[in-house]
């Protein structure tokens, strides 16, 4: 049973070879760490899922919590759930700009749920915005 985890975070630094550099190593490691996921941007905020076996996805948050490329991280949920919603995707990373709501304000939206409704509404969120 996979542990998915979904937190938000301010960002740093907005510049494209930034976020190629986060695309390139969240790739890597996810690969080699058995992850997957979905990360969401747009210029100020990244909101992330990660999916995979507990002690790995503890891992490499452990490792998002120091990088320099953001602050403010927030966890939005974290549970065991039956599969995966990324299976295919080391890390899919899909730029959320321009779109209605803006992606702080669904962060925003998603922190004001009760614990217990977080995980479905950020399922409905990325499900939304990966289309």
């Amino acid at each position: 049973m996979p542990t998915i985890l979904v937190y938000a975070s301010r960002r740093l630094d907005d510049s494209a070879g930034s976020l190629a550099r986060i695309e390139a190593a969240s790739a890597r490691e996810n690969a080699r760490d058995g992850l997957t996921g979905a990360l969401l941007h747009d210029s100020r905020t990244f909101l992330q899922m990660l999916e995979g076996e507990h002690d790995a996805v503890a891992r490499c948050f452990l490792r998002i919590a120091v990088s320099p490329l953001h602050e403010d991280i927030r966890v939005i949920s974290l549970a065991a759930r039956d599969a995966r919603l990324y299976g295919d995707w080391s890390m899919r990373v899909v730029s959320a700009e321009g779109r209605e709501p803006g992606l702080a304000a669904r962060v925003r939206r998603l922190l004001a749920l009760p614990r217990e409704e977080r995980a479905a509404e950020a399922d409905r969120a990325f499900l939304t915005l990966c289309d």
